[in-house]
């Protein structure tokens, strides 16, 4: 008798554990249903095609020209627009543009952001002028240097490069550190770099100057200048310029 009821309940459980297999079963192929049909309505749904696209933040670009990067067209599933493609696109084929956000807006709007390259300074030869951002890409090609504050960098050597490339001049592999430590140490103190065979030369814009020798160790030399001038002036000593020229023995021109 024990032995019979025991393969009864076996039984018992065997068809239980089955039932709740196929019912686990439709459930799943309910869900995946209603997920398939649900995506099949999102991605025909007149409620989810792009009707507006935003483009902000150009200047020197139009915004003609980012829209045409994107290659989105009015009527196009939003849920399906790849955003960063279309922002690495913008960026690769637009020189003058250094970053881009772009962002679908639920139910039918792109926003694009545009960040432009931000003016450095002046580089000229002497004749020919061009205005550079950080990075040395040419933002624009003045006749002149007009009177806006902007830094200003005289070079020979200078390579000419056309609207959106990169600017070539002697000691220009060093452009990116110098630009930083400028910044960083002498933030609206400085107005002239001077290049040329005799070496690197600052300007700052309370009329003294910093002779950097070569270029070597250039970081170093930006970030000590603050420090020499606070000391000179604390211990109330004239001077017209600083000679950095070696870090072993960094001394300052008397003024006359």
């Amino acid at each position: 008798m024990k032995g019979r009821e025991e393969n009864t309940m076996e039984t018992s459980l065997r068809k239980k554990h089955k039932k709740k297999k196929k019912m686990l079963a439709r459930i799943i192929f309910f869900v995946i249903f209603l997920l398939v049909m649900s995506s099949a309505f999102v991605l025909n749904a007149d409620a989810f095609r792009v009707k507006i696209i935003e483009v902000s933040g150009v200047n020197r670009v139009s915004a003609e020209e980012i829209y045409e990067e994107t290659n989105i067209s009015i009527g196009e599933n939003l849920l399906t627009i790849p955003a960063s493609f279309i922002r690495d696109s913008i960026i690769l084929n637009q020189p003058l543009v250094k970053n881009a956000d772009v962002h679908r807006v639920l139910p039918s709007r792109i926003q694009i952001k545009i960040h432009e390259r931000e003016p450095f300074a002046y580089v000229t030869d002497g004749e020919r002028y061009y205005m550079i951002d950080e990075e040395r890409v040419v933002l624009e090609t003045p006749n002149g240097i007009p009177d806006t504050g902007l830094f200003r960098i005289t070079t020979d050597g200078l390579q000419h490069a056309n609207i959106g490339e990169k600017i070539e001049f002697p000691m220009d592999g060093q452009f990116g550190t110098i630009a930083t430590s400028l910044k960083k140490a002498l933030d609206g103190k400085y107005e002239h770099l001077l290049f040329n065979h005799r070496g690197v030369k600052l300007y700052l814009n309370d009329g003294t100057y910093v002779l950097m020798g070569d270029g070597s160790e250039i970081e170093k030399k930006i970030m000590l200048i603050p420090v020499i001038i606070r000391e000179l002036r604390e211990r109330n000593e004239p001077f017209e310029g600083l000679n950095l020229s070696s870090l072993a023995v960094p001394s300052y021109i008397k003024k006359s």
